[in-house]
């Protein structure tokens, strides 16, 4: 987390869960109190901070105006506001006078305390820095500057620290002292009941997490949907790192788990998890529901067979076998449980189907079969009526049964697509976008990745005009696809076959993870050279892909640098990072806004401030043919948006890049 500092708030009130949870049993559970935002509202307080208004718009119940420069939005779903100076703020041609950390703060405090957007017991976290570096891969010249210092606000409630991202306040100051920008998110929070302390020990094996692979896990107050929390509730949640590995290769996982029993906790009781299954056989599920709030409803969905059942209990025969070359892929069966106070849990397992043939569901037919055959032909043989030719001419008949397509015998079983499918290749001018995701099949699993990266593919699908062309998710979701050809991948027929392409998994600054073995279960850096086919934009959402050292010193110019053959940019994080839900819809919105032109960087920088707390950092990384990188062209990636809402760059290939570039910024 370089360019950030370590606040002593957050020295004094993180705690240990271990240590926590012996000595207390009981815990406190809030409501958060959110304020009506309408258009008067909204009017109002624009006029008191900024002293005018412009036209103003609503999207999605946010509500915006622009004066000259300035944007002003509110959020009516929890009453956050945002002021920005966009044209501004990760700007490369500004920071030459930016004041030190110190003097931030002062600018922030005093800003703050001036509009009366300081509450009582809002306390200093840190402040970080928009940081900028510059490679050329011709004269290996490197340039760096910092871009801002961001100053970090957060709240403590009942002596629990309350995450970022349910109440915090930060404030962007550039050269010269100037406020770019600021995000405040704040409401009152009053008691509502106490529940029991789960301990650390039960949490982990609940959501299938290994112990030993804890390295940290303080308890938080948090009441948002990337941890299980839902509107208007706030409650104790183990903020959990996890460090792990597989075959050598590191993995940081940060999730939010709910801590206490008022959340509800659901079990998959049958089947078991990995279990096999023949064609057509009936499967019965069922699960238990503890803790939460009666009555429960229920949802049951399958990543193959899509919904299921809303029942508790309930069987099926319909379960569809999912191969690709001759391997038995395997679906992950989910139930989802939403208790009476809206509360939601989930729990999953892993189903095999067999694929249909002959030999599965007709085995005594076939012992029948030849049996009579072989006794038919014995009588034939001693009667000396030609019984040989007969019996080889019923042999044949029956062969010939044997090798009947399934499909004629009343067997299907479904393939992957990619065994005779690909994207629409080359640069066809059709906006197009693919994902490929990791969730509950990650080590460990991911809960939120299917909602967050369908999130964003529908977004950019239905809002967005874009032809929505792939969506491999779990054991479909093949290193390959993102590897190029030469050396056996085929991303010339999935990634680089489309505009726009949104990875969400486990990463390390190496590479991203998959849980199949199509060719390998990591993408390694070196193996990913894109953009000289269709691709203009990737996003790597997971844990440090674009930080800036690896474990061998290797930087991120030498590591990803060599990818970029045509792409625009990659979009991902230089530190862990949440397994957001809806972080990939709100980089869609953000996209796709009506009354304001994001670019891509704006707009990843954004979504990834609404998701994440100052501890993350975002990061994007481009080439640009500018000659000076402090001082791009119009013709270059910063200032490139999606397709059909905005302007565009033309791609930067190696023979005309001048500098790759590498922007970070505290989120």
């Amino acid at each position: 987390m370089s360019g950030t500092e370590t606040s002593t708030f957050q020295e004094a009130v993180i705690i240990e869960g271990s240590e926590f949870t012996q000595a207390q049993t009981t815990v406190p559970i809030y409501r958060l109190i959110t304020p009506v935002i309408n258009e008067s509202v909204f009017i109002d307080r624009a006029s008191t901070l900024f002293r005018a208004v412009g036209e103003v718009e609503e999207y999605e119940g946010i509500y915006l105006t622009r004066v000259g420069n300035t944007t002003f939005e509110m959020d009516s779903s929890d009453g956050s506001m945002r002021f920005a100076k966009y044209a501004k703020l990760w700007n490369l041609s500004l920071g030459e006078e930016v004041p030190t950390p110190e003097e931030c703060k002062i600018i922030a405090d005093t800003f703050l305390t001036d509009l009366d957007l300081l509450p009582e017991g809002a306390l200093f976290l840190g402040s970080g820095a928009g940081n900028v570096t510059a490679f050329s891969p011709t004269t290996e010249e490197v340039r760096k500057k910092t871009l801002h210092h961001q100053v970090n606000y957060g709240f403590v409630k009942d002596d629990y620290p309350v995450s970022e991202t349910t109440a915090s306040i930060s404030v962007i100051v550039g050269a010269e002292g100037e406020v770019l920008y600021f995000d405040w998110s704040w409401r009152e929070m009053e008691l509502v009941t106490e529940s029991i302390l789960l301990s650390l020990d039960e949490v982990c094996l609940k959501y299938k997490l290994n112990p030993s692979d804890v390295e940290d896990a303080p308890i938080i107050i948090d009441g948002t949907v990337d941890s299980h929390w839902t509107a208007p509730f706030a409650g104790p949640t183990y903020h959990i790192q996890l460090e792990s590995d597989y075959e050598g290769d590191p993995i940081t996982t940060l999730l939010n788990i709910p801590a206490t029993e008022f959340s509800p906790w659901v079990t998959i009781i049958t089947p078991s998890d990995g279990a096999h299954f023949r064609p057509g056989e009936t499967v019965s599920f069922n699960c238990s529901v503890r803790f939460g709030e009666a009555p429960y409803t229920y949802l049951w969905s399958s990543n193959v067979d899509g919904e299921l059942s809303t029942e508790q209990a309930f069987s099926t025969s319909e379960l569809s076998a999912l191969y690709s070359e001759e391997r038995n892929l395997g679906q992950i069966i989910s139930v989802t449980v939403v208790d009476a106070n809206g509360l939601v849990a989930t729990d999953w397992i892993s189903v095999q189907i067999a694929r249909g043939d002959f030999l599965t569901d007709y085995t005594l037919e076939l012992v029948i079969g030849v049996g009579i055959i072989v006794v038919l032909g014995l009588v034939l043989l001693s009667r000396k009526k030609s019984g040989a030719l007969v019996l080889l001419l019923m042999l044949l008949v029956f062969m010939t049964f044997l090798v009947i397509p399934q499909s004629m015998v009343g067997y299907s079983a479904q393939s992957s697509a990619k065994d005779f499918e690909t994207a629409s290749e080359g640069d066809d001018n059709t906006k197009e976008v693919g994902i490929e995701w990791i969730g509950l099949t990650g080590l460990p699993p991911l809960p939120f990745t299917e909602q967050n990266i369908e999130g964003f593919y529908n977004w950019m699908g239905i809002l967005g005009g874009h032809q929505r062309t792939f969506n491999w998710g779990e054991y479909a979701a093949w290193e390959e696809d993102f590897k190029y050809e030469a050396i056996g991948g085929t991303d010339y027929d999935w990634v680089d076959a489309v505009d726009f392409v949104y990875y969400q998994g486990h990463g390390n600054p190496n590479g991203v993870f998959f849980s199949s073995q199509h060719d390998s279960m990591f993408l390694d850096h070196s193996e990913a050279k894109w953009g000289d086919g269709d691709l203009e934009w990737i996003v790597l959402d997971a844990c440090e892909p674009l930080e800036w050292e690896n474990g061998i010193d290797e930087n991120v110019f030498q590591r990803w640098g060599p990818a970029l053959q045509g792409v625009h940019m990659i979009c991902s994080f230089s530190t862990g990072s949440l397994n957001a839900q809806i972080r990939g819809a709100r980089f869609g919105m953000y996209l796709t806004f009506p009354f304001f032109r994001y670019t891509i960087k704006q707009a990843w920088f954004q979504a990834c401030a609404d998701t994440e707390g100052s501890a993350t950092r975002a990061a994007i990384l481009y080439a640009t043919k500018s000659p000076d990188p402090w001082n791009p062209k119009l013709d270059d990636p910063v200032n490139d948006h999606a397709h059909g809402f905005g302007y565009v760059s033309s791609d930067p290939t190696p023979a005309t890049t001048n500098w790759w570039v590498w922007l970070t910024t505290q989120c």
